[in-house]
């Protein structure tokens, strides 16, 4: 009878922790954006970060790009130092890492990529991921 009990408290803690974590990530889904696999930057990026999992990245006029972490990167708010990883002037989802320079370099590898492609789009993004709490 203990085993069952245990059994299903475990099950019930399972659910309840994969329900709280897909709530989470869902504020980092767009499907109303184009998602990308990579961007060309010819220029100095600049950001704008969210929170500890998302970034707003400038590549130039009327070139905004989303960035969405692979793992939250604490300090990241905080960090006056970022460095953007790319090879060739690309930067590509699943290979490249936002790192920060002044905390010790920790990184995160980026998941996804989405294109901003206006203002209206960029005051979206900003809404639904500092306000989905």
């Amino acid at each position: 009878m203990k085993n069952i009990f245990t059994i299903c408290l475990t099950v019930l803690l399972l659910i309840s922790f994969q329900s709280m974590a897909q709530d989470e990530d869902e504020k980092y889904f767009f499907p109303d954006l184009q998602e990308l696999e990579d961007f060309h930057s010819w220029q100095d990026l600049s950001w704008r970060v969210l929170d500890s999992k998302s970034l707003l990245v400038d590549a130039g006029v009327s070139k905004t790009y989303l960035f969405i972490l692979q793992r939250d990167l604490p300090g990241l708010n905080s960090s006056n130092e970022l460095e953007i990883s790319s090879h060739g002037n690309r930067v590509r989802a699943g290979v490249d890492r936002v790192i920060i320079l002044d905390q010790g370099a920790k990184a995160s590898g980026i998941a996804r990529i989405y294109e901003v492609p206006d203002r209206a789009a960029r005051q979206d993004v900003i809404a639904r991921i500092l306000h989905a709490d």
